[in-house]
């Protein structure tokens, strides 16, 4: 995961007979990442509204987060 790349436009894991065989996989990191980023950093929240894809592709464009670290550990 590198947070600080460019934008690389849209992604997808294709359909049908061309679906990405790694998609799976890439579907559970994903969701191991983000429930560890929000078990461990507790002073993440969400910081507006998230965006939704408009298009035929489905899930969130852009969810702005803040994170508030807790100084009094």
């Amino acid at each position: 995961m590198d947070l600080a790349r460019e934008p690389a436009g849209h992604f997808s894991f294709g359909r049908g007979p061309h679906y990405c065989l790694g998609a799976s996989l890439a579907q559970l990191e994903a969701e191991v990442v983000i429930t560890t980023l929000c078990r461990r950093l507790r002073g993440l929240r969400l910081a507006g509204e998230p965006v939704w894809h408009t298009t035929i592709f489905s899930g969130v464009a852009h969810l702005p987060v803040a994170f508030v670290a807790d100084l009094r550990t």
